[in-house]
């Protein structure tokens, strides 16, 4: 067809509807731009929870992230465990200071600007990593850098509750792992829990280690880890003590049985953390609403790996090797668990009466299931119940 130009007035409306185009083009992105998060401003708040493992620590990171002002994890790369972990046991800090702090030291880095860059003043991990392998480098870095705060929360849960929950999940399980930990002690290479360095590693985790050759594999597991779940807070009593008066770090203790209630969780966060989360009320709900419960399957172990506890625990004491003089709330009420353990022998005296020769509780177990008697000499019994036995008498084996 032929060419038509265009009129004088079709060409300025063109114009004019292109230059409307333009200007909403413009006005879309600058909306855009409005409602990105703005960088940060202030310091950067690192948060880390201090603990045994087994102490909540997952639920508690979830908490922490459902407030949306908090980038919370309960693991992340680098974990710092495995290869690494293997590697602090065996050697001096120093010799693995400038190792550990090129991994997560950098990372934290890395951690904080991507932090930073999302509009959030408060970062987290809450693994139990942070006490074992990696505290001494994260706190000399970023205390030192008026840019960043750091918050400790000691996270609690009834120390035996803890310990069985360790065992039902085969925490330091294998003879040989068990036979090292005996020997060495626990995390402890370089007396880096102990305060008194003349005590001696293979002394200070156990009371009487003439027992060793009468435990059963079970009751030594359970001292493992007595012992280990001890050095831990160990750990965590001397970080208190070195950084309590930083004005750079807050300490903070946190009790998992009380963050359950939504009024509690919100006052704790609000109040003892200093996140406001205000808009986010709903998500901490559901996230008290879908915390797991813990269901214990040997009820019986749990007062009598209290009565073995407070043996640990006094003879620690004895030799001044770091925990709190007072009882703290963590820690198990001895009168509670002494009547209930001769509560407990006094039941068990009764059935073993009414059975044709003693047994241990499996033994039994099988024996009221099945009807069927255990093939075992009676030679074979009485060693066999010595050792179920003897890591809850009142007195230790000479």
């Amino acid at each position: 067809g032929k060419y038509i130009p265009a009129t004088p007035r079709k060409r300025v409306t063109g114009l004019v509807l292109v230059g409307l185009g333009f200007l909403l083009t413009i006005f879309c992105l600058s909306q855009l731009r409005t409602y990105a998060p703005a960088p940060a401003r202030g310091p950067l708040t690192l948060i880390f929870a201090l603990h045994p493992g087994r102490a909540g620590s997952e639920y508690f990171a979830s908490l922490l992230k459902s407030t949306g002002q908090v980038r919370a994890f309960h693991k992340v790369d680098p974990k710092m465990n495995e290869d690494v972990l293997d590697m602090f046991l065996q050697k001096p800090l120093a010799e693995t200071k400038e190792l550990r702090a090129d991994v997560k030291v950098r990372a934290l880095e890395r951690q904080a600007e991507i932090t930073r860059k999302q509009g959030l003043n408060f970062y987290a991990e809450t693994n139990s990593l942070f006490i074992k392998t990696y505290h001494d480098v994260v706190m000399e870095r970023f205390t030192a850098d008026e840019n960043y705060r750091v918050m400790a929360v000691l996270l609690r849960r009834p120390m035996v509750e803890t310990i069985m929950s360790q065992y039902e999940l085969q925490w330091l399980r294998g003879e040989a792992e068990l036979a090292r930990r005996y020997e060495e002690g626990y995390y402890s290479v370089d007396q880096f829990a102990y305060d008194n360095a003349n005590i001696n590693s293979g002394i200070a985790p156990y009371p009487n280690n003439k027992t060793l050759a009468s435990l059963s594999a079970d009751a030594l597991r359970i001292d493992a880890l007595i012992a280990y779940n001890l050095d831990i807070e160990m750990k965590i009593q001397k970080f208190v003590r070195k950084w309590k008066d930083h004005p750079r770090v807050k300490i903070i203790e946190a009790f998992v049985e009380d963050l359950v209630e939504k009024e509690d969780v919100v006052r704790f966060i609000e109040d003892e953390m200093g996140i406001s989360i205000s808009s986010s009320k709903d998500g901490i709900s559901h996230k008290i609403a879908a915390r797991p419960n813990t269901i214990f399957k040997h009820g019986i172990t749990l007062p009598r790996t209290a009565i073995r506890l407070f043996k640990f625990v006094d003879t620690y004491r004895k030799y001044k090797l770091g925990l709190p003089d007072e009882v703290p709330r963590y820690m198990p009420n001895r009168t509670e668990f002494e009547e209930e353990i001769k509560r407990r022998e006094a039941d068990e005296k009764a059935r073993q009466e009414k059975l044709p020769f003693p047994m241990n509780w499996k033994e039994r177990q099988a024996y009221l299931e099945t009807g069927i008697l255990p093939n075992r000499t009676a030679a074979e019994l009485a060693a066999g119940k010595k050792k179920e036995e003897s890591i809850f008498d009142e007195k230790e084996p000479e």
